[in-house]
């Protein structure tokens, strides 16, 4: 019988290859390329924010807010060319008073940006100086900067400043082959939605008046009563009636009644707040949706329009004309419970009131209640 050995056999471990150490060089090439990965990474992150933008708004807060986040810059400042004052009327909104940020200003012509974007058209890098850089960067403490000149193709669209408190992060030495290639998104970015918005903003602006149109009231009207069903929040519209102005019509003319039905479209806008829905409904009516109100406070508003186009009045009318002024219906809803189209007939219902009244004057739904419930007995 054979014995068996209770102790195996060694076993031989093989031994991996040691790994070759990288020299101080290689090292700071593999750290470089890292860092240009993950450059292009925002970089595609940035692109793709930029050209799934749906306004001018949202393009220009992508600039000044989300970039600035994601790729390290302290502070922007970002100038466009806007030569027909189109960017700033979209951005202003329907009423001209949306107030644009501080960060964002236009010039009139390209002539109006710094002369090194206009003749070389490529960035410049350079440490901050106070005498150059405070009128553009405001208080901001800063070491460095870089001026980007926003080119598509041929046409200087704007330029974006970048401020950094690092002072090697925009040296004159730093490559810019990143922010080229970002300005340029950023240039087709902004005449993309600009141009979008241009046509929306043509499609729901009454021509004559600069106001919104039946069509954006109509959209608006829907969307305000579902808000308040949901919030539980109060919304109330004025109907405005211009009084007699078929006999503005017949004694000045109708250029002269189409500079009047301006100067109350003006008038209007100029006591409501940037948020409320001033639109021309149609002929010589005006709608205006007021979001948070009730029938006091639509009241009160009313009652300041009318105020305001009896002033005007008093200025523009012509001998033998009758009285510039308005007839205004007012009409709310608490809490969402009925449809837009009521809403609109209710308003209308109190115009009429108004009217009755002797014209000049404002009439609440509550007060056409009254006159039908008195005629009914």
């Amino acid at each position: 019988m054979r014995r068996l050995d209770n102790h195996p056999s060694p076993i031989s471990v093989i031994q991996p290859n040691p790994v070759p150490q990288m020299g101080p060089d290689a090292e700071a090439l593999l750290e470089q390329a890292r860092e240009n990965e993950r450059k292009f990474a925002r970089i595609r992150h940035s692109e793709f924010r930029l050209m799934t933008a749906q306004t001018l708004a949202e393009s220009l807060s992508i600039i000044t807010t989300s970039l600035p986040k994601r790729h390290g810059w302290d502070a922007v400042h970002l100038t466009l060319v806007d030569s027909d004052y189109s960017l700033r009327r979209i951005l202003s909104g329907p009423h001209g008073k949306t107030e644009i940020d501080s960060s964002i200003s236009f010039v009139d012509s390209d002539t109006g940006l710094d002369v090194v974007v206009q003749h070389s058209r490529l960035p410049r890098m350079e440490p901050y100086r106070a005498r150059n850089h405070a009128k553009i960067f405001g208080r901001a403490r800063l070491e460095s900067v870089c001026l980007l000149p926003l080119c598509r193709g041929k046409t200087l669209v704007g330029s974006l400043y970048l401020g950094s408190t690092n002072p090697d992060r925009f040296e004159a030495t730093a490559e810019t082959d990143f922010l080229q290639h970002l300005a340029a998104v950023m240039a087709i970015s902004i005449e993309a939605v600009s141009a979008r918005d241009q046509l929306t903003l043509v499609s729901l602006t009454d021509p004559l008046t600069g106001v919104s149109n039946r069509r954006f009231f109509d959209r608006r009207v829907s969307d305000e009563i579902l808000r308040a069903r949901r919030e539980g929040i109060p919304v109330s519209m004025l109907f405005i009636d211009v009084d007699h102005f078929k006999s503005a019509n017949d004694i000045g003319g109708h250029a002269y009644g189409d500079e009047l039905l301006r100067s109350i479209a003006a008038a209007i806008g100029n006591e409501v707040r940037v948020s409320d829905v001033l639109c021309r409904y149609g002929g010589d009516e005006f709608a205006c949706l007021l979001g948070g109100t009730n029938t006091r406070g639509a009241a009160e508003i009313g009652e300041r329009i009318r105020d305001a186009v009896e002033y005007l009045g008093k200025s523009v009318v012509k001998p033998g004309m009758q009285p510039v002024t308005v007839s205004i219906g007012v009409a709310s809803v608490s809490d969402g419970s009925f449809t837009a189209e009521e809403l609109v007939r209710r308003a209308d219902e109190a115009v009429y009131i108004a009217k009755d009244a002797g014209r000049n004057h404002v009439a609440t739904y509550r007060q056409a209640i009254e006159a039908q419930s008195a005629l009914s007995f």
